[in-house]
């Protein structure tokens, strides 16, 4: 007799979006890692890994390429918001509640998008100069966006550091400073500030694909909390505090 996986129907907490997995929302135990689907699980199909929470009562929204969609925290369905054609390919995705935008990164750009409609608002960096942000998050306290680059051994790009941005200064200032090293390399990776904790938390470390880490947002020290379960936790994450 096939075992089946446990669900939850909470909606509030760490949410993981699990890459190229429509039925791929989980919410992750903070202390310990463990992944447990969220009702049908349904996200974005075959969406690149973006993932961000706009408050207590809202949707999630997810990319998917370079789609953003609302995806209910229920894991009942996700939702297409607006015309995706001719926006911005959408790896690491964050909100600022104070401006009503969303950051969102990939192969070292970084843009500005609009949650009602999609749209591309505004590209602020681009490479070649700019690191690979693939996991983004925001602290709305600070104002500092948060990034995990990709980085590879095989390949020119060998960033294994925790990336601050601080979206006080004006734009044409803005620039990706390392904090300090993560003590390890990232890819498709997932990001995601607590900040009832004060703590980042972060999946997709290479070598380590099922872990789950909590990163100081001060050092970049990172330290891993458990493993999700899945075998994989590649994907988005995003945090929804309790109302």
């Amino acid at each position: 007799m096939e075992e089946q996986e446990e669900t939850t129907d909470q909606t509030n907490g760490l949410f993981l979006s699990l890459g190229n997995d429509a039925n791929g929302l989980y919410l992750l135990d903070p202390s310990a890692g463990k992944a447990v689907r969220v009702g049908a699980g349904e996200t974005p199909v075959g969406n690149s890994g973006g993932l961000a929470a706009k408050g207590a009562n809202e949707p999630l929204y997810g990319a998917s390429e370079y789609a953003l969609y609302e995806v209910q925290r229920d894991g009942s369905g996700a939702t297409l918001i607006g015309d995706p054609s001719g926006q911005a390919y959408t790896e690491g995705l964050t909100y600022n509640p104070e401006e009503k935008i969303f950051y969102a990164s990939s192969n070292g750009f970084l843009r500005i998008r609009s949650p009602e409609s999609g749209e591309t608002i505004e590209t602020i960096l681009s490479p070649p100069n700019q690191p690979d942000i693939e996991g983004l998050a925001y602290d709305p306290e600070s104002q500092m966006l948060y990034g995990l680059a990709r980085g590879s051994e095989q390949q020119t790009e060998f960033r294994r550091g925790l990336y601050r941005l601080d979206t006080k200064l004006p734009k044409n200032e803005w620039e990706w400073s390392e904090i300090g090293d993560t003590d390890g390399l990232w890819a498709d990776a997932g990001l995601a500030f607590v900040p009832e904790l004060g703590v980042l938390f972060a999946v997709g470390r290479i070598g380590d694909p099922d872990a789950v880490f909590s990163i100081n947002p001060e050092t970049g020290s990172a330290t891993k909390i458990g493993n999700t379960g899945l075998g994989t936790a590649n994907g988005g994450l995003a945090w929804v505090p309790v109302d």
